[in-house]
């Protein structure tokens, strides 16, 4: 009788769980703390609870696809394999632009280089640079960080920094930002790349190492396009999930002045209300249908 009891508790358990949860999130390790920041003060604001995950913009995606998640995080444009998959299964699937990022390429602050240029940076992540000596450091080997292939800055890296290229083999992938820089903190010959608003919270343990000489940090450089390693922050909802009028609450408060202001306080780039309406004109009407 007492473990039919136990039994029946932890089904309503489950079926309680379900019922409080009413939006499911998930992809991007590099949105994820983005992603947690929005669904908390939403949730204060609309009682509405949300539930957030990461697993890499390629998971977020899948789950979309296969209908196991409302809204994916990803930090890559979705792929035309993706696309025409979600054709296949009868998916419609929305692009919300949310925000801008700039990937900062980060080193041990005992690395005396200040400044890479994209083809330097490129050169090392092939391979072909194997030494700090070889861009004007000490002689120390350079260790390769990154992020594994499920994640939308390891695409986004290889397809605008590489051009497409084939990382080292040498390149330890890494599970999320986190391991990357616990990893450069810990090693004087190491590179890594993270996004930007990763590193609001990360001060003195690893340097920023300029590109072109331009920071990650200048706004001006990266809202201007100045800046070459910056994307847009993508979120993906199909048809269906967009039906929900608390997933539609979601986004209209995501692209309003509050999320907006959530995605700065972060450590990211937001693009204003003005903006974001016109950068998603096409779902921008479904958002805020009444």
């Amino acid at each position: 009788m007492k473990k039919i009891l136990l039994i029946v508790l932890a089904i309503l358990g489950i079926a309680l769980y379900a019922q409080k949860v009413a939006i499911e999130i998930a992809g991007s390790d590099t949105m994820l703390e983005l992603a947690q920041a929005l669904a908390e003060d939403f949730s204060k604001e609309t009682g509405i609870e949300i539930n957030v995950g990461g697993g890499g913009s390629g998971t977020g995606i899948a789950r979309l696809i296969n209908n196991t998640v409302d809204i994916a995080n990803s930090s890559r444009e979705m792929k035309d394999k993706e696309i025409k998959l979600a054709e296949e299964k009868g998916v419609k699937i929305y692009e919300v632009k949310l925000g801008i990022d700039a990937i900062a390429i980060i080193a041990n602050p005992k690395n005396k280089v200040k400044n890479l240029t994209v083809d330097q940076i490129a050169a090392i992540y092939k391979g072909e640079i194997t030494n700090w000596k070889e861009v004007g450091g000490d002689n120390i080997p350079i260790s390769l960080y990154g992020r594994q292939n499920n994640s939308g800055t390891y695409v986004f890296f290889r397809e605008h920094i590489l051009n497409n290229k084939d990382y080292s083999p040498k390149m330890m992938g890494m599970n999320g930002n986190a391991q990357i820089v616990e990893a450069i903190k810990n090693d004087k010959g190491g590179i890594g790349y993270v996004g930007i608003g990763y590193l609001s919270d990360v001060k003195g343990e690893v340097k920023i190492i300029t590109v072109n000489n331009m920071s990650p940090k200048d706004e001006k450089a990266v809202l201007t396009a100045k800046y070459p390693i910056a994307r847009f922050l993508f979120q993906y909802v199909s048809d269906k999930r967009l039906e929900r009028e608390e997933v539609k609450k979601f986004f209209q408060f995501a692209l309003t002045k509050k999320g907006q202001e959530i995605i700065k306080k972060v450590g990211f780039y937001p693009l204003g209300e003005k903006k974001a309406k016109e950068l998603n004109s096409n779902v921008y009407p479904l958002i805020f249908k009444k």
